[in-house]
């Protein structure tokens, strides 16, 4: 028969490129996930410090 320690190295080195590949899979997905809650949570915010000073300023007026 064949050596179980190369057997074990195969499959071992085939489950890690497995798992790696399933990060990178996982990390390239991500921004398209995330753009969403940054364009919600985020914008608003901006927005209101850009706006604020000019309303303050017409308001002032």
């Amino acid at each position: 028969g064949t050596s179980l320690s190369g057997a074990l190295r195969v499959f071992s080195d085939d489950m890690r490129h497995k798992r790696m590949s399933l990060a990178e899979e996982k990390a390239h997905a991500l921004p398209a996930k995330m753009s969403v809650p940054v364009v919600v949570c985020i914008l608003p915010v901006v927005l209101m410090i850009a706006a604020i000073p000019v309303i303050v300023k017409m308001t002032a007026q």
